[in-house]
């Protein structure tokens, strides 16, 4: 297994399926999976999954029942069976070779990230409230250091052993602060 790809999702049944789909339409010459975290959902995100099950071995269930996305993508990096893994969100649409280009981006790198499309999957007042839609650039914490965007980035597991997990305090700006600690710890984020 070369790459794991992880998914958080609590109330997801709505904006999963599309995601599933985007995923298991992407074509990589190397072996991943896909996990989906499922984060203690009321609705039907565990029958979604398990449909995508029936479509593709690839697909597996994780569930993690205490809320919250960072405890969802921990546990999520935990079950990877792959040295490298890949994270997405539920509501976001992967684009079409975004699997390969994480796979080969995490041959060369320990930390990656991705561009994020805001305009296409948001209302416009949102995509203003998020700011540049600037695709050639990871974001950056008041030009002091980059961090992944969080719906987007990839990273080898040994990077979790090396600056810890998702801090689960964090309800919001995680992946900033997760970007401060790779930072401190000498990583570069490509």
């Amino acid at each position: 297994m070369h790459l794991s790809v992880v998914i958080p999702a609590r109330n997801e049944e709505q904006t999963l399926p599309r995601q599933l789909d985007a995923l298991l339409a992407q074509e990589c010459d190397r072996d991943w999976e896909i996990i989906v975290v499922d984060n203690g959902s009321t609705d039907r995100t565990a029958e979604v999954v398990a449909a995508a099950q029936e479509r593709d071995a690839r697909v597996r269930l994780v569930s993690e029942t205490t809320p919250g996305l960072c405890f969802a993508r921990n546990a999520g990096i935990r079950a990877a069976k792959a040295p490298a893994v890949a994270v997405c969100d539920a509501d976001d649409l992967v684009a079409d070779g975004w699997v390969e280009a994480m796979a080969v981006a995490l041959t060369d790198h320990e930390f990656v990230t991705g561009p994020q499309e805001l305009d296409r999957l948001n209302e416009a007042w949102l995509t203003a409230s998020r700011g540049s839609n600037d695709v050639t650039v990871a974001p950056t914490f008041h030009s002091i250091f980059s961090y992944p965007n969080g719906n987007n980035f990839g990273l080898r597991k040994d990077v979790i052993a090396l600056v810890g997990e998702f801090d689960q305090a964090y309800i919001g700006a995680e992946d900033v602060e997760f970007g401060l600690r790779a930072w401190t710890a000498g990583l570069e984020l490509h």
